[in-house]
């Protein structure tokens, strides 16, 4: 899995990562133990938070981005 941390002295990137956060607290509370949470639940909060559409990418979802950047490679 690769992971993305914010680069030092750049504070224009963490109000992606503090958004993020925010979608994923939506599903699963601060504090809340991975090890008791099935793969499934996970996977259906990361479809659900993929599929949904953002004003930073033109109000279109990141799996709609993702798949036009493999189109066009």
């Amino acid at each position: 899995m690769q992971l993305y941390f914010c680069e030092l002295h750049h504070l224009w990137q963490k109000p992606t990562v503090k958004n993020t956060d925010g979608l994923i607290r939506e599903f699963f509370l601060k504090g809340t133990d991975f090890s008791r949470v099935a793969d499934e639940e996970v996977q259906h909060a990361v479809e659900l938070i993929c599929d949904r559409a953002r004003k930073a990418l033109e109000y279109r979802t990141a799996n709609e981005v993702f798949r036009g950047m493999l189109h066009s490679a």
